[in-house]
């Protein structure tokens, strides 16, 4: 869980440096970008609907996405992992006799 949550955390950081470089060539243009990811949980603690006490060690972490989200507009959405489209360059594809793919989980 932690992992996921930093993850994010650095996917923000990463969008504050491309909102920049944004505004530096586009001062009048506004950006919305949405974070996904395929792990539910992540998107529920983030809007602070699942908080619990194993999850400790992610407060500041957690806090500093949720603030950074609010200010920025930004949004942070559930996937399933059959529409990621990140999860799909990780996985080998067989192709059956008729040319069609199969994704090899």
């Amino acid at each position: 869980m932690r992992s996921y949550i930093r993850g994010t955390s650095k996917s923000i950081t990463e969008i504050k440096a491309l909102e920049n470089f944004i505004n530096e060539m586009h001062p009048q243009q506004k950006t919305n970008i949405s974070i996904f990811t395929d792990n539910e949980l992540v998107c529920n603690i983030i809007k602070g609907d699942a908080l619990n006490k194993r999850l400790g060690r992610v407060d500041i972490v957690h806090h500093y996405v949720k603030e950074e989200l609010k200010i920025s507009n930004h949004k942070v959405l559930f996937t399933p992992s059959s529409n990621s489209i990140a999860d799909r360059m990780t996985k080998s594809y067989l192709i059956k006799n008729d040319n069609t793919p199969i994704v090899n989980y």
